[in-house]
């Protein structure tokens, strides 16, 4: 066990003399690399944000225009539902209505 011990002691003092100290070049080196990965890290997560966004972009630009073409369909629906002719069919066909005979018709004068 005391062999352990010298073994383990001897190696934490040649650990402890060991210096880490950097001179400014290669601080500004490390530092440089360091920006230089986190940039080229950075470019990487946004392009893989701005492709999906830009593929979530054109599929909501193809529901817009879906939607667009539905609602054009709607109003002219509308608008053709809306007419005197198709009111006046829908009532004949539908609730069995006609339009009075003339000698029918009472005019009231006040």
């Amino acid at each position: 066990m005391n062999t352990a011990v010298k073994a383990l002691t001897g190696k934490a003092l040649v650990w402890r003399s060991f210096s880490w100290r950097m001179t400014r070049h290669q601080f500004i080196l490390m530092l440089s690399v360091a920006a230089i990965l986190l940039s080229a890290f950075s470019l990487v997560y946004l392009k893989d944000v701005n492709r999906r966004l830009m593929s979530h972009y054109e599929v909501q630009q193809s529901n817009n225009i879906q939607l667009r073409n539905r609602w054009s369909q709607l109003v002219i629906q509308k608008s053709k539902f809306a007419g005197q002719r198709h009111v006046a069919a829908l009532a004949k066909r539908d609730l069995h209505m006609t339009l009075p005979l003339a000698s029918a018709i009472v005019m009231i004068h006040q």
